[in-house]
């Protein structure tokens, strides 16, 4: 129930990828100056998708965003940050110098992080004049999609462009029956992860631009040097064949959701553990919930959602996208068959009825608090360090980002201050097995406090 979308090649696109693994030679076209093959199969991207110009990505999504980031940039810019973004937003943020105004998700009433607000939007452009674009994810990593249409149209109000990272909505526009993608308000940039929920190797992503033509130009220029200079043709095939075979396939998509479909209608019957499906909720920021992201709350149980899925994983052999004190996550895609979905299903309720009944009121992300600022995360970078305990780190300001992966949101940027709060979660993740990075055999580093600095 994890990426990539293939599932270990249950659903092929090609059957023998060595045979399309092959570089720039006569006839195989030129990525970065494409003319032939390549340009044929951008020009179908383009197309299908809705954009004025797509291009091949073969460095995921990060590629993607640092390209926007530093196409549409000069040094010391203003720029909107949604706090939940992924942390190539901020590595992007350290270096192209940006100045960064943060905007915060609304939080659920599960404690997830749910989607952005555009009156916030509205009422962070209006105060702050100088900003040049704002970037925001969604949907979600949990699948929670914001206004994308009301927050394009403020963008547009007060000339920011906005960078939409759909990364996990690649495979949004393949169906009337999935919610509307960002493409469909034509947002200066958006991403996609294709590897994430379409069957296509890890990696494969793409850029769809609408923008002005020196603008393009620029993005275009910083990608070129980012990017390898020898893109895989493995997986710029498999993306040509996602449009080419699930694009237009109504019947195939429309089977696939009444199999997702059919998959929640069981898990209603589940007593202590809860699916959540269909979710909408404005004063959240939420207008819809992709069906492709499986969300079962732990909450009611006296088992968070680590020690959840490590019995799933153990007991029914399933491995889940992701696990925190909160929930559990699996990403659900073409690959699935119907049987599939059933044993998942099967398996959740017996899970379910092993799981003693509790009112755990859980946790809250520790995305949703907002942190002290005490250094631009460019001047953190250039700034001397030292490293200390976590318990030494506490009011300390940070030199690194601090990321649980998944879902890869930083919950600490360079720069900001690192709160006693902030410590005993981090803690409580590395205890139950979490992958945080930054931090290194327990401990981080921050910056050496000097007459110089602050």
């Amino acid at each position: 129930m994890h990426m990539p979308g293939h599932k270990g090649g249950r659903f092929k696109l090609i059957d023998d990828l060595y045979k399309v693994d092959v570089t720039e030679v006569a006839e195989t076209d030129h990525l970065y100056d494409a003319e032939g093959i390549l340009a044929e199969s951008m020009a179908r991207l383009s197309d299908f998708y809705g954009s004025k110009r797509s291009i091949y990505l073969v460095n995921g999504s990060t590629v993607g965003i640092l390209s926007a980031l530093g196409g549409l940039h000069k040094a010391h810019d203003a720029i909107l940050v949604a706090r939940n973004c992924h942390h190539s937003v901020y590595s992007g943020l350290i270096m192209y110098q940006l100045k960064p105004t943060y905007i915060y998700p609304k939080i659920t009433q599960w404690g997830l992080l749910g989607g952005i607000d555009p009156e916030e939007v509205r009422k962070a452009l209006a105060a702050n004049p100088e900003i040049v674009s704002f970037i925001m994810t969604s949907p979600t990593y949990d699948g929670f999609i914001s206004d994308i249409r009301k927050i394009k149209a403020l963008c547009d109000r007060y000339n920011v462009v906005l960078i939409v990272d759909e990364a996990h909505g690649a495979h949004l526009p393949y169906s009337h029956d999935l919610p509307e993608s960002a493409l469909a308000s034509r947002p200066g940039v958006v991403i996609h992860s294709v590897h994430k929920t379409l069957p296509v190797i890890t990696g494969a992503s793409l850029l769809h631009m609408n923008l002005a033509e020196e603008e393009e130009k620029s993005v275009l220029k910083v990608l070129a040097r980012l990017q390898t200079s020898s893109p895989s043709y493995i997986m710029m095939a498999q993306m040509d064949a996602c449009v080419q075979v699930l694009g237009n396939n109504e019947q195939m998509w429309k089977e696939h959701l009444e199999n997702i479909d059919n998959l929640n209608k069981s898990l209603k019957k589940m007593k202590r553990l809860y699916a959540l499906t269909d979710y909408v909720d404005i004063r959240e920021g939420i207008i819809a919930h992709d069906p492709a992201k499986s969300l079962i709350i732990s909450r009611g149980t006296v088992d968070n959602g680590w020690e959840l899925s490590k019995r799933l994983r153990e007991t029914f052999k399933i491995q889940m996208e992701l696990e925190d004190g909160l929930h559990m996550l699996g990403i659900i895609t073409l690959a699935d068959s119907k049987k599939a979905l059933k044993n998942y299903g099967r398996a959740l309720l017996k899970l379910d009825k092993k799981t003693k009944k509790n009112i755990n009121k859980g946790q809250v992300y520790a995305y949703s608090k907002q942190p002290l600022i005490q250094l631009q995360p460019y001047q953190a970078e250039d700034q001397e360090t030292v490293e200390v305990s976590l318990d030494q780190a506490i009011d300390q300001v940070s030199a690194t980002m601090i990321t649980p992966y998944p879902p890869g949101i930083p919950v600490i940027v360079p720069g900001e201050v690192i709160t006693a709060d902030l410590i005993e979660e981090i803690q409580a993740w590395l205890e139950q097995g979490m992958d945080v990075l930054g931090i290194v055999n327990g401990k981080i580093d921050v910056i050496k406090v000097t007459k110089d600095v602050f």
